[in-house]
């Protein structure tokens, strides 16, 4: 390490690190970044910062990038980790939790999850400095790396500072350098210059000599420090300034440095030089034999300047990178392939007597090599390149291992592949431009593949093609590109036809799924069979991959309207399936699907069920889960009258879908922001956020008709739905439908502008429907029961009687869910009705009161929860409806744990991510967000309070069915007893009718009818 006199200019920025040192050992821990041209003194401002840091006792450890391709995914990090004891359970590198399980983007996140824990755990008790220094040469998988650290430090005793040479940061450097504090080092000034000639002469240095050096070298450390050097050599005795050498930059100081080697020196460097920063003599008397005598070699190179001798005397290193670039600039291009090969075939040989060697450097020097034509380094160079690319794939580098078998695919030809390696490679290279999420290429790849496979006959390798091409998907609904998708998978599993295979039974489930999701109905009612048939072979088989996708498929199959329970049955299988597998994503995707049915069936534990979903996709905090957790709480926050926050959700899931690229992301947002509009008014002037895009809501009737209808324009919405038919209700272009989402929308449109045929069309398609919901997608927008949209069309029709009906059972529906907004929706549609015969009853909220009608007696009473209970058992009479529904608590089977062990952990855990979140929150001022964590935090809090007795003991599931009668009894108490004050006629009538238990029910003497 130099002395302190060695730094010179850089107090304030020391000053500055010194600051974030501090606030990270206050518990605010940051990124800070140090950039600059090369020589600058960015490594040696690092260094220095780091001796003060271990010095108050604060942790170190390094990370240093090295150029070139020959060097591991992630090795900063791993760097890192060895310093810091490695991950839990004795790790060293980044690898999956468990080898030989499918890799999926989403492990990614996890691994880079366990990463930052294990960071923010060493440095509890002292801080932790890490310093990642030439990220310019950091590989995109540690830069992805970075990137999520970065928002992770805020709460953490960990700081992290990285250098870079700003000239050559690439798009996502720049992004991670966005979200962090950068310091960029700029040239020495006169009197710097001076300070740092004089520590290397070890005397006065003439102002005007500063001068000079300052106006040549634009007080570039390592340029001042190189030429003062060559003026000492050079000096005249008598006059040591006397005429300064006339070099115009750092490198030619450099190569006159490297002029005073012996060859034989030079011809060892420019060897090491292409092995990278840290020489390895050991290889370089592999190549250059023995009797080059490298301790030599090393020993001329070290005094010379340019080696410089490892900090813990390991051995030695390029005192600056400059060193290995100017030698290797120099070298003919033919030379330089040729030291890669010699490198290459030197490693191979150490591997082949039992040396470690990491195949990304085999596989660096041979593409090298071979990259010039070397037809005897191809075939070495596709083989380690594989290699190489599949342990990056295991380290979950999916971009390095696009990178690799990108370049040994263009060697395919040099390297005399035969057909089916040609094969195995394209098949690779799908594989990992999927994970990386280039998913246009990734299609074509394994188009390529499947039209290989099948020209050699290889009916397996076709089968992975078409899976692959199925993973990397197509837009829902029906189009050429999905056509052509089924006919290669139906292609696939007509040659595989006749071997119960897992591969078989893969390909008939995707099949399955691709044909029903073109939502045209001969190809949905073709799926059914298909994805009945891939379960059977799934269990034949045992596999549990298999398994999994066939009964996903199983499971879309039945996605139609009126299939919930059955949809459920399939769910539940699902979910055992992955928790046996330990499948992340699939299991929350059950519980979406979960949710989406139960909401259906209009059961209340639907809501339960979707914030589940989304606590879980928050966890995983990759891109796509993050838009997942943010659309599907818009979609929440909509159904519970949170207007403002839906809008907010809806927004910014909006901006993460387009930079996702998901095109069906997009329509989601479509899709909300529509049904927003309907409760704000602003349908008239409602705009696609690409209008044109698919599905063409635009040219469907419906869809203009309603805005224009908005708009008060009813003749031109009238022309518009003009000729629009029932079968025609499912949207545009399309035959069915997984929901009854665009139904509702042309009953709306038909109700307000339609003629009384189509209105008693849509009537006849939605009746088998009626006391389901209707809802988009899988949690996307919730849209009001059926019942709502058949009072619209009955009454649009005049069947005043019918429409009334349909409206009531609407609202009751409405008010069992807690759907506030459509429950006021509904009365308003109710309002347009003739009042009741039976004496007008009315029992409805009107905000911070209920409006009570009784006995032709009219009464405001203030609101209270067991007024809701009395209006849900008002809209039910005679029907018993269970006291968990009306406390908001989900039924269980008696006697069982609420909660068992994973359940109480796994909530405990996400309890501590949460006070972390509130803790970050408020030292960013961000109360929105602050909000949103301690509402959920509550909510599990008050879930586990509900769960867990004294003395943190389980309770049992029977304790929660006890729980709600008495608390639905408490509240139905004290609303009757407001209702004593207020309306003792009605109070009265209300404790003979009503009864409450473990269920509850209205059941007066007479039946009335009430005005809910």
């Amino acid at each position: 390490m130099k002395g302190p006199s060695s730094l010179v200019g850089r107090g304030p920025v020391l000053a500055g690190l010194a600051a974030a040192l501090d606030a990270a050992l206050a518990g605010h821990g940051s990124l800070v970044l140090i950039t600059g041209e090369p020589g600058i003194g960015k490594t040696a401002l690092a260094a220095r910062f780091a001796d003060e840091a271990a010095a108050r006792g604060v942790r170190v450890a390094w990370g240093r990038c090295a150029e070139g391709e020959g060097v591991p995914a992630f090795w900063p990090w791993t760097q890192v980790l060895r310093a810091t004891g490695g991950l839990p359970g004795g790790e060293d590198h980044l690898a999956p939790p468990a080898a030989g399980m499918i890799r999926e983007a989403a492990d990614r996140f996890r691994v880079f999850d366990r990463v930052v824990r294990h960071l923010a755990e060493a440095a509890a008790e002292s801080g932790l400095l890490v310093v990642l220094d030439d990220l310019h040469w950091a590989d995109p998988d540690s830069l992805g790396l970075l990137e999520f650290a970065a928002r992770q430090l805020a709460t953490s005793r960990l700081l992290v500072v990285g250098g870079y040479r700003d000239d050559d940061a690439a798009g996502r450097l720049r992004r991670v350098a966005s979200a962090a504090a950068v310091n960029r080092l700029e040239g020495l000034d006169t009197a710097g210059v001076r300070e740092l000639m004089a520590h290397i002469t070890g005397g006065p240095v003439p102002e005007e000599a500063a001068a000079a050096i300052h106006l040549r070298t634009g007080g570039n450390p390592l340029f001042v420090r190189e030429l003062t050097r060559l003026l000492q050599t050079r000096a005249a005795a008598g006059d040591r300034w006397a005429g300064p050498a006339t070099v115009d930059s750092v490198r030619e100081v450099i190569d006159l440095r490297l002029a005073r080697l012996s060859q034989p020196c030079i011809r060892m460097l420019t060897l090491a030089a292409m092995d990278g920063p840290r020489l390895r003599p050991w290889l370089l008397a592999r190549v250059l034999g023995a009797a080059a005598g490298i301790p030599a070699l090393v020993e001329e190179a070290a005094d010379a300047r340019v080696l410089a001798a490892e900090q813990d005397g390991s051995g030695f290193r390029f005192a600056h990178d400059l060193f290995r670039e100017v030698l290797a600039a120099e070298l003919p291009t033919a030379t330089r392939h040729g030291l890669h090969c010699d490198l290459g075939e030197a490693l191979e040989a150490s591997r082949a007597e039992g040396a470690v060697v990491h195949p990304a450097e085999l596989a660096a020097h041979f593409l090298a090599a071979a990259s010039g034509g070397d037809a005897d380094a191809g075939d070495p160079a596709v083989r380690y390149s594989r290699e190489a690319a599949a342990d990056a794939t295991e380290r979950l580098a999916f971009e390095d291992a696009v990178t690799l078998l990108e370049r040994a695919l263009s060697l395919a030809d040099l390297a005399g592949l035969d057909g089916h390696a040609r094969l195995g490679l394209l098949l690779d290279t799908a594989d990992a431009r999927r994970l990386a999420g280039r998913l246009a290429p990734a299609a074509a790849t394994y188009r390529d593949a499947f039209s290989v496979a099948r020209q050699l006959g290889d009916h397996d390798a076709a089968a992975r093609a078409v899976i692959g091409l199925h993973l990397a998907g197509v837009k829902t609904g029906p189009s050429a590109e999905r056509d052509s998708h089924a006919a290669l998978l139906a292609s696939a599993a007509e040659a595989l036809d006749g071997t119960p295979t897992a591969l078989a039974a893969r390909v008939q489930a995707a099949l399955a799924r691709t044909l029903y999701h073109s939502l045209e109905a001969g190809q949905m009612a073709q799926a059914v069979p298909v994805a009945e048939h891939a379960v059977e072979i799934a269990r034949e088989t045992g596999d549990p991959q298999a398994t999994a996708d066939a009964l996903q498929a199983l499971h879309d199959v039945a996605w139609r309207p009126g299939q919930a329970n059955r949809r459920l049955d399939v769910l539940d299988h699902l979910a055992q399936q992955a928790s046996a597998r330990g499948a992340a994503r699939v299991r929350l995707r059950t519980q979406l699907l979960r949710a989406q049915a139960l909401l259906e069936l209009g059961d209340p534990r639907a809501l339960a069920e979707a914030d589940a979903f989304c606590a879980g996709a928050d966890r995983l905090g990759d891109p796509l889960s993050r838009w997942q957790s943010l659309s599907r709480r818009a979609a929440t926050a909509l159904f519970a009258d949170r207007l403002d926050d839906a809008a907010d959700l809806a927004s910014r899931a909006e901006r993460l879908a387009d930079d996702l690229g998901d095109a069906d992301a997009v329509w989601i947002g479509d899709i909300q922001r529509w049904e927003l509009a309907r409760f704000t008014g602003e349908r008239a002037s409602y705009r696609r956020l690409r209008p044109g895009s698919a599905p063409p809501v635009e040219t469907w009737p419906p869809w203009p008709a309603l805005i224009l209808a908005e708009r008060g324009d009813l003749e031109g919405a009238a022309a518009v739905l003009a000729g629009f038919s029932a079968h025609q209700a499912w949207g545009p272009g399309v035959t069915a439908g997984y929901d009854l989402w665009f139904p509702a929308i042309a009953a709306e449109a038909a109700a307000r502008c339609g003629s009384d045929q189509l209105c008693g069309d849509l009537y006849q398609l939605l009746t088998p429907y009626s006391g389901t919901q209707v809802g988009c997608g899988a949690w996307v927008a919730y849209c009001g029961a059926v019942d709502y949209y058949l009072g619209l069309l009955a009454a649009a029709q005049g069947d005043r009687t019918t429409a009334t009906g349909h409206l009531d059972a609407a609202t009751a529906q409405h008010l069992r869910l807690g759907a506030p907004r459509w429950a006021a929706l509904g009365r308003r549609q109710q309002d347009r009705q003739p009042h009741h015969p039976n004496g007008g009853n009315r029992f409805r909220r009107d905000g911070p009161v209920w409006a009570v009608t009784y006995g032709g007696v009219q009464a405001h009473v203030p609101h209270a929860k067991g007024m809701h209970d009395i209006a849900v058992l008002l809209a039910h009479p005679g029907q018993p409806v269970p006291a968990s529904d009306l406390a908001g608590t989900i039924t269980r089977s008696r006697g069982e744990p609420a909660l068992d062990r994973q359940a109480l952990a796994a909530y405990r855990a996400r309890l501590r991510d949460l006070d972390d979140d509130i803790a970050e929150a408020d030292s960013n001022n961000d109360p929105e967000r602050a909000a949103r964590a301690r509402a959920e935090r509550d909510a599990l809090v008050a879930e586990l309070t509900r769960s867990v007795g004294r003395g943190g003991r389980t309770r049992r599931l029977g304790d929660d069915t006890e729980k709600a009668r008495k608390t639905v009894t408490i509240r139905i108490q004290r609303a009757l007893r407001l209702l004593d004050s207020h309306h003792p006629a009605l109070a009265s009538h209300l404790r003979e009718a009503v009864r409450t238990g473990t269920t509850c029910s209205y059941q007066p003497a007479q039946p009335l009818t009430w005005e809910l």
